[in-house]
């Protein structure tokens, strides 16, 4: 049975994520499943590299007081917590200005599942469905180095090492 899917990254910047998310999408196509390659920009090394098949959706952008506001109304209980990181922040993810095109994007298209990897694309990929309330299942990956991560920040190494 052929499902409709979505793959939901930023861009297409040289990196491990774009390139494990542009293999996915080509075995899902191989499947005989609709994909939907769902980016904020469509820029970056790997835009010449999108698997024959794969649907090429680029996003709107918004303001980033109006995606402030859409954030704090898909996660009302979550006030609290938004508040440093993304509501009062000085600089916010960049991801979030484009929720409201990702929620119109689910709303109009009602894929079977979204994926999505790295934290902030995570985030938005949840916060888009609860406002679209669609029942589009979210997949989220969360990828880190984390050799690097302890390096960079050694005080933080006892969290991760025995």
């Amino acid at each position: 049975m052929q499902k409709h899917l979505a793959i939901f990254i930023p861009s297409l910047a040289g990196g491990g994520v774009a390139r494990v998310m542009l293999h996915l999408a080509e075995a899902f196509v191989g499947q005989g499943h609709k994909v939907d390659l769902v980016l904020c920009q469509l820029k970056g090394p790997y835009a010449n590299r999108i698997p024959p098949g794969v649907n090429v959706i680029e996003l709107k952008r918004t303001g980033i007081i109006l995606s402030r506001i859409r954030v704090l109304l898909a996660s009302p209980e979550a006030i609290r917590s938004l508040c440093l990181p993304i509501l009062l922040a000085i600089k916010p993810p960049k991801t979030i200005r484009y929720l409201q095109g990702l929620a119109t994007y689910l709303r109009r298209e009602q894929p079977d599942a979204l994926l999505s990897a790295k934290t902030p694309s995570n985030l938005v990929a949840i916060w888009a469905k609860r406002l679209a309330k669609v029942g589009t299942r979210i997949v989220v990956s969360e990828r880190t180095n984390l050799s690097m991560s302890t390096q960079q920040s050694p005080k933080w190494r006892w969290r991760f090492m025995a």
